[in-house]
């Protein structure tokens, strides 16, 4: 989405949180057990379209990124779960 501001540039609004949601909702008939790579790998395609907005990691730095992050929340949330902290 954009609109034009003052000095005639395009004004970005919101495709972070449109791709996010994108992504989501894309990702919803996959199997569970590959949404996530899916989803993040559909997310920063999207993204890339808007090079101008956010564009801070070559794509496999980026799923690297993400796939170490989703592990460490979810070995977090397994300790939470069984009180192993």
């Amino acid at each position: 989405m954009t609109r034009t501001g003052r000095s005639g540039t395009p004004v970005y609004l919101g495709a972070i949180e449109r791709n996010a949601v994108q992504s989501f909702m894309d990702m919803l008939s996959y199997p569970g057990e590959d949404r996530f790579s899916t989803r993040i790998s559909e997310w920063y395609d999207l993204t890339s379209r808007y090079r101008k907005q956010l564009f801070e990691l070559e794509k496999e730095s980026y799923l690297t990124l993400k796939t170490t992050e989703h592990k460490n929340q979810v070995i977090l949330q397994w300790l939470i779960g069984t009180d192993l902290q």
